[in-house]
Formats: C-alpha cells, structure tokens, sequence
C-alpha cells in the first residue's frame, strides 16, 4: 500500500507542476503503461475492494499536505466526489441515448473501444460525474 500511496504523490505532484506551470522547464518522470497499470490495480483494490490498512504518520502527513496545495489551484476539487463516476456520451446521439456511468478507466476503454453497437468511427464525451453539484432549488440544472 505505502508503494500506491508513495506513486500517487509523485503523480499528484506532477498534476499540481502542470496546474501551476512549474513542469515547463524540466523533465518530469512519465509512469510505463506497465507502471500505470499496476498503480490503477492496486488503487482499485484498496478503494473497490475496501481494502484496509493503516500508513506511517509521515506519508499521511505527505498526503494532506498534497491535497490542501491540490484545493489551492483545483477549487473545485471538493466537488468531485470519493466515488470516481464518469459520464461516457456517444457524441452523435441526443435526448439521454447511450449514456453510462462508469468508475473504472479500463472499463470505459472497453465501452468506448469494443462496442458492437458503434462504429471505431464514433466520437465520445468522457466526462467526470460531478457528485455534489451546485442546485438551483434542489434542482439540477444545465445550461445551454
């Protein structure tokens, strides 16, 4: 867990280098697709598989520090949610059609790649599911 936690920060920490404009001038470690897959899997095992366990004072002293810099330049942050819901829209369709909600990367590769019921030509939204919006009257609303 503490290698996922470690991996995490270092990725954090590249995000907020590119939010900030830092990362313009230097090399930043890029992760191997093999790296990112064993991140992501061991991601939704702890998160999905509601593993549990405990980590050093210091690596959590690590990550609430990288989180309150996160909030200073993402505001918005807060509003994501803890589930990790993504909205998946076929781009050539209206009125709801053939829209899924999905928490996995990998899952909505498959979706968007191997569907039979689209063409490799068809165009997607992937979108991050805003869990706690902003309501008008206790009422969501778009604008458009």
């Amino acid at each position: 867990l503490s290698q996922m936690v470690n991996s995490a920060l270092v990725i954090c920490h590249e995000y907020l280098g590119s939010l900030e404009h830092s990362d313009i001038d230097t090399n930043t470690k890029s992760f191997t697709e093999k790296e990112w897959t064993e991140f992501l899997n061991s991601y939704y095992l702890f998160v999905h598989g509601r593993a549990q366990t405990k980590i050093s004072e210091d690596l959590f002293s690590c990550c609430k520090a990288m989180l309150q810099r996160l909030e200073k330049v993402s505001p918005q942050l807060s509003i994501g949610g803890m589930q990790n819901l993504w909205i998946i829209k076929p781009g050539a369709k209206s009125r709801g059609r053939g829209i899924k909600c999905m928490k996995r990367l990998d899952q909505i590769l498959t979706s968007v790649d191997i569907d039979p019921k689209h063409t490799s030509k068809d165009k997607w939204v992937v979108q991050k599911y805003i869990e706690q919006p902003f309501l008008v009257h206790g009422t969501k609303f778009d604008v458009r």
